[in-house]
């Protein structure tokens, strides 16, 4: 979601009219306004204790480790720490071609990666999900 700056209190959008909102700001008022305009999630990148006085906005540098606090309507705030990367992989009952793509991003991915592999399996056989839980004891990043 952007927003030109503005005077007004409140963004030209209406209530629950985008899926997910990102804020990096302590301010109330505007978390207020993101949870009104979020229909599934609001992502505050603000560090914990909010931005140094003085400061507009504040994003992390690569070293650092940001946590991200989640905040999915009608539930409970979850945190965890944010990824610097996300690589997704579609698969349906591909696991060789899937073992060969683990193998190239192990070789390949900076270390330590500090990001996700998430593997999308369309209802692929047991043998999938068989592999999949054995190559996941070996990669802490593959979800």
């Amino acid at each position: 979601m952007f927003s030109p700056p503005t005077d007004e209190r409140t963004l030209p959008y209406l209530d629950g009219s985008i899926d997910i909102v990102v804020v990096s700001s302590p301010n109330r008022v505007t978390l207020r306004e993101a949870r009104r305009l979020a229909a599934y999630a609001v992502v505050d990148l603000a560090p914990p204790g909010g931005l140094p006085d003085g400061a507009v906005d504040a994003l992390p540098s690569e070293d650092e480790d940001v946590t991200i606090d989640v905040q999915r309507m009608g539930k409970q705030s979850e945190v965890r720490k944010m990824p610097s990367a996300s690589i997704i992989i579609p698969t349906h009952d591909g696991v060789e071609h899937l073992g060969l793509c683990l193998i190239s991003l192990d070789e390949t991915l900076p270390k330590p990666f500090r990001g996700e592999v998430i593997v999308v399996d369309d209802a692929s056989g047991e043998e999938m999900q068989s592999r999949l839980e054995e190559w996941q004891v070996s990669r802490p990043y593959l979800r």
